[in-house]
């Protein structure tokens, strides 16, 4: 009751618990599926969808899908469009089995979903781009091994690059946007997400193709 009366929010401990174990599971989710849940997970839309689990499992084991699967929890990417994701495995793993291919690939099928998730209450997401320039010296500095593009920046540009993203970004959030979202192209998504993840930037980095308009 005094809480209450200061204006605290008072919340019973069940619900705190259970909030906890929730933001506990999301943040684990990649480690907690293993090939066994990827099994009973593709045996249970095999029910509905005998068809297109025939086609990925002809084309893909069940070890490449967990990789791919656990390739989108990475970077916080929902599940619940299990047919997309498949269709979009046995259509690339034909071709491929490089896991980064398939799971750029994965994503971009999955933009309706990637949009939703960064829109506001008004529909609108608000992304920030890098200036041309810079996005033409990244391009210029990867080179395509193996069908995946690898961005080759020296110290000197990472540092540039961490330094810029990390302005911004504070920039922002003390505007109160949250989360920060990037958008570059799409053969530069990866290599720049690599290099961010590396230096613990909390920024989001999509690339066009992800974005559903």
């Amino acid at each position: 009751d005094d809480a209450n009366t200061n204006g605290y929010t008072v919340v019973d401990p069940a619900t705190v618990i259970s909030t906890h174990m929730s933001e506990l599971v999301k943040k684990n989710a990649e480690d907690l599926l293993t090939r066994q849940e990827v099994q009973v997970l593709i045996d249970k839309i095999r029910t509905d969808f005998p068809v297109i689990i025939d086609d990925v499992l002809k084309v893909a084991s069940i070890g490449l899908i967990q990789r791919v699967l656990k390739a989108l929890l990475h970077e916080k990417i929902p599940l619940k469009d299990m047919l997309s994701i498949l269709e979009t495995i046995a259509d690339i793993a034909e071709y491929t089995k490089n896991v980064e291919i398939i799971t750029e690939q994965v994503r971009a099928k999955l933009s309706r979903i990637i949009t939703q998730m960064y829109a506001g209450q008004d529909n609108v997401i608000r992304l920030l781009t890098f200036d041309t320039s810079s996005e033409q010296l990244m391009l210029e500095k990867s080179q395509e091994q193996d069908g995946l593009r690898n961005l080759l920046l020296n110290v000197g540009e990472i540092n540039a690059l961490i330094q810029a993203t990390s302005a911004k970004a504070t920039e922002l959030l003390q505007k109160g946007i949250s989360p920060v979202v990037f958008i570059v192209d799409p053969q530069l998504r990866r290599g720049i997400a690599e290099i961010y993840e590396r230096f613990s930037l909390d920024v989001v980095l999509l690339s066009h193709a992800e974005i559903n308009s």
